[in-house]
């Protein structure tokens, strides 16, 4: 069962389709289960990007400090590391 802040967040949403014309019990629920699905999609997104652009940096660094390195074994410190 439903309870507490839950209810009130599924009232509340259910009243802004109920507002919107939306009567239909069926249609409701394809909604709210759409939105859900369209959110879960947006953060899988942002956490892929997330990732994909620590990635990125760490391979730029990773390619500044090998240049660095070419150059001068005193531009990464002793030996060249």
């Amino acid at each position: 069962m439903v309870t507490g802040e839950l209810k009130k967040r599924v009232d509340a949403l259910w009243l802004e389709f109920w507002q919107g014309g939306i009567t239909n019990p069926l249609t409701v629920i394809e909604q709210i289960t759409f939105l859900m699905y369209a959110r879960l999609l947006d953060i899988n997104e942002t956490d892929l990007t997330d990732i994909l652009d620590q990635r990125d940096r760490d391979y730029c660094i990773a390619a500044l400090r090998s240049r660095c390195c070419s150059v001068g074994a005193d531009v990464c410190g002793a030996g060249g590391r």
